[in-house]
């Protein structure tokens, strides 16, 4: 993925909400180290973050930033760039150990429990910090707040403690007063969570976040939705509402959710009396897109209706994670095998069609000697937003691209999606799942 430098971004210390005060300082001045900047844009780095949980790449540049002085001279990232275009990862459950810690008024939580609700907010702290920690927990407070005003969705907020030796409960219950306001009683909790030091260094060790000094911990906040397994990396110093933007983003229904409803759905219409069965049409629409031949193509009716589809998006330009995709793309296409171009399709579809015209894709395509029925597909910007929007791949920057393939069977419903930058052994066994879910047309050999 390119390591070019990233544009200057607004500074977002103005959404700040009123209350932070002078523990927000560092915050206000603070830089997204080039490393996490781009974490996105490097395919082993992103590969890796989803391995490992992207810790390493994170904490080594923010150790020189957070604990060691900050720089005027760059902005901090916006939701785009930290939280809404990062794709999602399970958490290894097994890994997780099952210990019992401890809050600030020293109730016991299982921490599994915890972890595996709807909606969960975790940050990492310690209360002798006087650098990042007292505006990740100003941030944090100020996130509870923005959330109560505009959502129902009953949020856990979590702090761990990564000096629980220092932080007994009382300690944690007069650190997180002080960010404390009129109202906030009524609020989704906060748990500021201790235990034995073994126990909590596990944790941290599971999670990829252990550092063997305290002081070189990652501003790092862990966004999830326990119950379904999906969490996202957040900077813990973005501003309050980027981040319950990027929260609300990661609990939202995934596209694979959406794609199996307005499946569902078409599938309820057309077995009903007066049925039409356009339900699925007038959800992906019948946009006309164009492919690497330059052949128009209506994108319900031409290339998913009656289809088992592997859909991704891209950029031609892209050197780094795209080859890894399109090279699982070309696994994914030998082991469709004759079926390929039947009754099923192939489709990478470019974030970026101002610059990739059928002429650029159909060289493209030719380097990964791509068969008919694998299309990529361009088009007017309009129409390429308004498809990549339906699957929940839309991008304001190109190379912020989602690193996802969806993969779906119309005929069944059935919709899944696979990281495209995992083991292709990993991608392959969910595009094999799909293909045999329910009959398959017969195909001459």
């Amino acid at each position: 993925m390119p390591q070019t430098n990233a544009p200057c971004v607004p500074n977002p210390a103005g959404r700040l909400r009123r209350g932070l005060g002078i523990t927000t300082l560092l915050f206000l001045i603070s830089v997204l180290p080039a490393g996490a900047q781009h974490a996105h844009h490097g395919a082993h780095a992103e590969h890796g973050a989803h391995a490992e949980h992207g810790a390493h790449a994170e904490h080594g540049a923010h150790a020189a930033h957070g604990h060691q002085g900050a720089s005027l001279g760059h902005v901090s990232p916006t939701a785009h760039q930290v939280v809404s275009q990062r794709s999602a990862f399970p958490l290894a459950w097994d890994k997780i150990p099952d210990v019992t810690l401890t809050d600030q008024h020293g109730k016991p939580h299982g921490l599994k429990e915890l972890l595996e609700r709807d909606a969960v907010a975790l940050n990492f702290v310690f209360t002798t910090c006087t650098t990042i920690c007292p505006p990740m927990g100003a941030i944090l407070t100020q996130m509870r707040r923005e959330l109560g005003r505009r959502s129902d969705q009953s949020v856990t907020y979590l702090s761990l403690s990564i000096d629980p030796v220092v932080d007994t409960p009382p300690r944690l219950a007069e650190w997180s007063e002080r960010f404390a306001q009129a109202g906030d009683e009524d609020l989704d909790p906060w748990f500021l969570l201790t235990g034995s030091k073994s126990d909590v260094d596990s944790v941290l060790k599971a999670l990829g976040l252990f550092t063997a000094l305290k002081e070189d911990h990652s501003p790092i906040m862990l966004l999830g939705n326990g119950r379904e397994n999906r969490w996202t990396r957040a900077y813990g110093l973005s501003a309050p509402d980027l981040l319950a933007d990027g929260l609300v983003h990661i609990t939202a229904p995934t596209a694979a959710q959406n794609l199996a409803e307005a499946a569902r759905q078409a599938q309820a219409q057309t077995e009903s009396d007066d049925g039409d069965g356009d339900g699925a049409r007038e959800y992906f629409t019948d946009t006309e897109l164009l492919d690497q031949e330059g052949r128009k193509h209506r994108f319900y009716s031409d290339l998913i209706d009656d289809k088992i589809v592997v859909m991704t998006s891209f950029f031609a330009d892209c050197k780094d994670s795209c080859p890894i995709i399109h090279s699982t793309m070309a696994k994914i296409q030998r082991l469709v095998g004759n079926r390929l171009g039947e009754d099923v399709h192939l489709m990478s579809i470019t974030v970026d069609p101002e610059n990739d015209p059928p002429s650029k894709l159909a060289r493209y395509a030719a380097d990964y000697q791509a068969r008919p029925g694998w299309y990529f597909l361009t088009g007017d910007k309009s129409d390429v937003d308004r498809v990549l929007a339906k699957l929940g791949h839309r991008v304001d920057d190109r190379a912020a691209h989602k690193s996802i393939f969806l993969v779906g069977n119309q005929r069944t419903g059935l919709w899944k999606k696979a990281f495209a930058l995992g083991p292709p052994e990993q991608v392959l066994a969910v595009v094999e799942s799909v293909l045999q879910d329910g009959p398959s047309i017969e195909v001459a050999p």
